[in-house]
């Protein structure tokens, strides 16, 4: 048996977020496609080959449920032996118009949903974790990281400008009148 490093591909359509994930994932092999069209023709193209390598992630930017879950089920109807043990991580962003549905579901094999922006060490730890390695094996460096973050001594904060907080208040009307109120309801 030989090691590789993970192979990984991020497709969003903001480069900001392909550049991110991309430094996160400094080791690793990754590639990276902007729009659901190119990662479809990419999958059936270059994983057709039964000797393609291993595609071991995607990581999928896009708002839409519906699209992430059938990503998932295309990529398990396609057959292809690169894509076997291919697992999904579909980036979002929470939204409050969007309680009456909330993107909480993870019914769909081999895809986990996770909010934006990605950290670091839970992208890793979750990575980790759907490759079935051990929790021992990366719980040290959980535990260590945490503890520097904690050992961190936080940056002085200055506070320039006027704040505003809203809660329940349309921002338009508060934007709207002539002074911002500091209200805490």
């Amino acid at each position: 048996m030989e090691t590789r490093p993970p192979r990984v591909l991020i497709c969003s359509p903001s480069d900001a977020t392909q550049a991110h994930i991309r430094t996160m994932l400094d080791g690793f092999v990754v590639s990276t496609l902007s729009t659901i069209d190119e990662l479809r023709d990419c999958l059936r193209i270059s994983c057709a080959h039964h000797s393609a390598p291993p595609l071991d992630f995607v990581i999928f930017d896009t708002q839409s449920e519906w699209q992430a879950d059938d990503l998932a089920k295309s990529i398990q109807e396609l057959g292809y032996t690169p894509l076997r043990d291919t697992k999904i991580i579909h980036l979002y962003t929470p939204v409050t118009d969007g309680l009456a549905h909330p993107m909480l579901r993870n019914d769909v094999p081999g895809l986990v949903r996770m909010t934006k922006p990605p950290r670091e060490l839970r992208l890793l730890q979750t990575m980790a974790g759907l490759t079935g390695m051990p929790h021992e094996a990366y719980a040290r460096l959980v535990s260590d990281q945490a503890m520097a973050v904690e050992d961190t001594p936080s940056p002085k904060r200055t506070l320039y400008g006027n704040v505003l907080v809203a809660e329940g208040r349309n921002l338009i009307d508060l934007v709207q009148t002539p002074r911002f109120l500091l209200s805490s309801s």
